[in-house]
């Protein structure tokens, strides 16, 4: 159960399937259950009972035994995450955890496949913040993924940064 702990604190919010992805196990929603009717720091996020998080301090601890032991497992956990979040459809998550797993090929192009879909929604606000926080290394070798930055900052409407778009274009040339 450690184990499974420490895997699975990588996560905001969790459930059995995620936690089987992450752990390569399949008892997930078992162990939930039974964390949360053993009242071990595991909250309930719905009346279901689908999706859960660990309390706050109890997974900053978590995160700290596993950052100690098994560092390098970080990354891969991550991966799982995102790779699991993108099935899902749930596309924030996976690039959120794309993002921690520094992967610069599967998080270029879970951007390359989505902003422009968020950006049509009216979503401008999350695709800025994946491009604030994208490593410039990813946008060498991307002009679409240039071009997609550029339309994210002009549609950015509290203060378009004219400068960057300029540079995002020019980085796509």
């Amino acid at each position: 159960a450690r184990t499974f702990l420490m895997q699975t604190a990588i996560l905001d919010r969790l459930n059995g399937p995620l936690c089987d992805a992450l752990t390569g196990r399949n008892d997930g929603d078992s162990l939930l259950r039974h964390l949360e009717a053993a009242n071990l720091f595991v909250i309930p996020l719905d009346a279901d009972r689908r999706w859960y998080r660990y309390h706050q301090l109890f997974a900053d601890l978590l995160r700290n035994q596993l950052t100690r032991s098994q560092p390098d497992l970080i990354p891969q956990l991550h991966r799982r995450a995102s790779l699991w979040f993108e099935a899902q459809g749930d596309i924030p998550a996976a690039v959120e955890h794309a993002l921690e797993d520094a992967d610069l090929s599967l998080v270029t192009r879970l951007i390359e496949e989505h902003a422009m879909p968020k950006l049509y929604k009216g979503e401008v606000s999350i695709v800025v913040g994946w491009f604030d926080r994208l490593p410039e290394a990813a946008l060498e070798t991307a002009p679409m993924l240039c071009i997609n930055k550029a339309w994210a900052l002009v549609l950015e409407r509290r203060n378009p940064r004219w400068e960057e778009v300029r540079l995002a274009l020019q980085d796509a040339q």
